[in-house]
């Protein structure tokens, strides 16, 4: 497989429940992540190119509910660059009930 077309290494959080909680300020979940250095750089060159115009990266996120190995519940969060799907299909609008198309043309 060519550099090219490698899969993208995404972003990943493991997030557990936050057992030192004491009051509602503090998170329901907390954990740790990792980003490789590739997936940095393509978040970098996404802002030096194509600068957001209101300074802000949209990601795409996944996320599934694990078990550790310690047999504690965990949520798994992979993040990526969010692609704008350019050959996205467009849905065609639902007809307007009474509407004939043939009558707008005017020839």
């Amino acid at each position: 497989m060519s550099e090219d077309n490698k899969p993208q290494d995404k972003g990943r959080l493991w997030l557990f429940e936050n057992t030192y909680k004491t009051n509602d300020n503090h998170p329901v979940l907390t954990g740790s992540g990792e980003i490789s250095v590739d997936q940095l750089r393509i978040l970098f060159k996404h802002v030096k190119d194509d600068p957001p115009e209101d300074g802000i990266v949209r990601l795409q996120c996944a996320a599934w509910d694990r078990v550790s190995k310690a047999g504690k519940p965990f949520k798994f969060v992979t993040f990526e660059l969010k692609q704008i799907r350019e050959n996205a299909e467009i849905p065609n609008p639902a007809p307007v009930k009474g509407h004939n198309e043939e009558e707008d043309i005017p020839f």
